[in-house]
């Protein structure tokens, strides 16, 4: 569903997943979308190539064994004006070597914090490079 609403605003949309259910549905979801490229794979040891100006890494980085390599991967990757946004969930799980604040603290290090959503359920963050607001960048405060 994120993959269809980003596809309508964007030129190109990478939708990635390790799970073989996800990529079957997105399938069948995208079919008709052109721009959308789908792709299954393990973070971080697999990583989609390119440089990307949206990363969104929503209910996976608990998964992540290394979360330093993701870190990397991120920072390998995000162009100078992108956007890295992380939701995750933040009741414990066994299957989870992470929790969503060790994930999300991981990804924002060297990164500069535009929103932070804390809910009992769900940790939400998007982080820049710059730390210039985007009132500033657009000229409308000094």
């Amino acid at each position: 569903m994120l993959a269809r609403q980003l596809a309508a605003r964007s030129e190109s949309v990478v939708a990635w997943d390790a799970a073989d259910a996800a990529i079957r549905q997105a399938h069948r979801t995208l079919r008709s979308v052109d721009n959308v490229v789908i792709k299954r794979g393990h973070i971080p040891e697999q990583w989609p190539t390119g440089s990307f100006d949206l990363i969104v890494l929503s209910e996976v980085g608990y998964y992540c064994p290394d979360l330093q390599a993701l870190e990397m991967r991120v920072e390998d990757s995000l162009t100078p004006d992108g956007l890295l946004v992380a939701c995750h969930w933040r009741h414990e799980a066994t299957d989870y070597p992470h929790s969503a604040e060790d994930v999300h603290y991981a990804l924002g290090r060297g990164l500069h914090e535009i929103v932070r959503h804390v809910e009992t359920d769900f940790l939400l963050h998007i982080w820049c490079r710059s730390p210039t607001s985007v009132a500033q960048r657009e000229g409308i405060v000094p």
